[in-house]
């Protein structure tokens, strides 16, 4: 990763896939203290008492947690407590790479929300001007089925760990904080925000490239897709008109494949050998609404999905669920797609 990050000129939102915010804790904050020498007292005490508010205190941050690892593994602790010394270099080690991501972060100026809006907003790859773009959901929404908050998924892009903090995010903004919403962060525990998405690498995203052989939906490798009947896929298309799916995980969202830009559809779906038999328009990361669900049928239709019968078309329309079977005869056109749906 820190040679990774040394050769991009241009911070690409992968980020991290662990708990790597969580920081070292205080020599206060550690119940076998008295057992430590006091260099390590000290080293964590010069780590702690560097301001964490400030971006250009992050070099010394990590020089900091540098010299701390050094100086862990140069300790000869007896064995009750090297568990202690492994934990501590584990830590360190983690919050140096966060601290070097957020460091590029600043560089980078991503920070700022043009520089921020810029990357979400990009349609230079758009293979159609015409066509609608979906974009990460800026708004916070209470969503009443789950009793949770949605929301500000521009703010988990950019977060080197994706973690998902729509509530922390108005406490910033009602604050009125003048520290950036990455500094910020630092006050408050990590261990209470463990739910993270991962982000997938180009590489990671081309692997889960969906084809269409023979009117059915196929891994590259020409195996149709199949799921059993409680679980699914989920699905983005992109810009450039390209299907990209897996099966559903915890740390994985439809702002995996594309790292938080734009796209042209997204959705969960079920299928059998490869031919659809539920169709779901539920994202909360690109708020979508009937244009964009009428605009993934024709693109579907493009990528060579012929409908069966029996397919069950789902919507969420920010308050409801609309679920129905549709006959292929009702995907011919928008007016019988949407009386299909009863909208």
């Amino acid at each position: 990763l820190t040679e990774r990050l040394l050769e991009m000129s241009v911070w690409d939102f992968v980020g991290l896939n662990e708990t790597a915010w969580v920081d070292v804790p205080r020599i206060e904050e550690l119940q076998a203290a008295p057992f430590l020498p006091d260099s390590l007292h000290a080293s964590l005490r010069a780590y702690r008492d560097l301001p964490c508010t400030s971006a250009p205190h992050l070099t010394e941050r990590q020089i900091a947690l540098g010299a701390l690892v050094e100086q862990l593994d140069q300790l000869d602790l007896s064995s009750h407590l090297r568990p202690l010394q492994n934990w501590l270099m584990q830590l360190a080690r983690r919050k140096s790479k966060y601290l070097e991501c957020l460091s590029q972060i600043f560089k980078e100026n991503w920070h700022q929300s043009e520089r921020l809006d810029g990357y979400l907003n990009d349609r230079s790859d758009l293979k159609d001007q015409h066509l609608l773009s979906l974009h990460l959901t800026r708004d916070r929404y209470h969503f009443p089925e789950r009793s949770v908050f949605w929301g500000n998924y521009a703010m988990e892009c950019l977060d080197p760990c994706h973690r998902q903090l729509p509530e922390m995010v108005r406490v910033w903004h009602d604050e009125n904080s003048q520290v950036p919403y990455l500094l910020w962060l630092e006050k408050f525990s990590g261990h209470q925000h463990d739910r993270w998405v991962r982000y997938l690498t180009l590489a990671e995203q081309s692997e889960l490239e969906i084809k269409c052989i023979d009117h059915r939906l196929c891994k590259l490798s020409g195996r149709p897709l199949s799921c059993p009947e409680r679980q699914h896929f989920i699905f983005i298309i992109d810009l450039q008109g390209r299907l990209f799916a897996t099966r559903a995980d915890p740390h994985l969202s439809h702002a995996s494949f594309t790292r938080g830009r734009a796209v042209l559809a997204s959705g969960i779906f079920q299928a059998n050998q490869g031919n659809l038999t539920h169709l779901k328009f539920e994202s909360g990361h690109y708020l979508s609404a009937l244009p964009h669900w009428w605009q993934a049928i024709q693109l579907f239709e493009q990528l060579g999905v012929t409908w069966k019968e029996g397919l069950r078309v789902t919507v969420f329309d920010r308050f409801r669920y609309i679920s129905t079977k549709i006959s292929p005869v009702a995907m011919a056109s928008r007016v019988s797609f949407q009386a299909a749906l009863g909208l």
